[in-house]
């Protein structure tokens, strides 16, 4: 497969569902979009047209423009510095810390 161009948009903190390691994070059930769209009716056409709604169930549309897919984690770790790393071929064996308490 060949493509003229490739953009990767990525939305930092707007999950559409939980990892398969939520539950190792007392992450279950998160799934930030879906959330927000039970309360609201978002206006979002652009991403809507590239199928980014269809990414909380990957449910597969023929009407978009674009190819759509979400990542599954590979490292042992829950944060976004992580999943950073992952989408460019690094693994990163030893969990980094988060602050689930905040900062002291």
């Amino acid at each position: 497969m060949k493509f003229k161009r490739i953009f990767l948009l990525i939305i930092d903190s707007l999950g559409v569902g939980e990892t398969l390691d939520a539950v190792n994070f007392g992450d279950s059930g998160a799934n930030t979009l879906g959330h927000v769209l039970e309360k609201e009716d978002l206006f979002i056409p652009n991403l809507k047209k590239i199928g980014f709604l269809d990414t909380l169930n990957m449910s597969e549309n023929d009407d978009v423009d674009a190819y759509y897919t979400i990542i599954k984690p590979a490292s042992l770790s829950k944060d976004t510095l992580n999943a950073h790393y992952e989408m460019f071929g690094i693994n990163n064996s030893i969990p980094l810390k988060t602050f689930n308490q905040g900062f002291t």
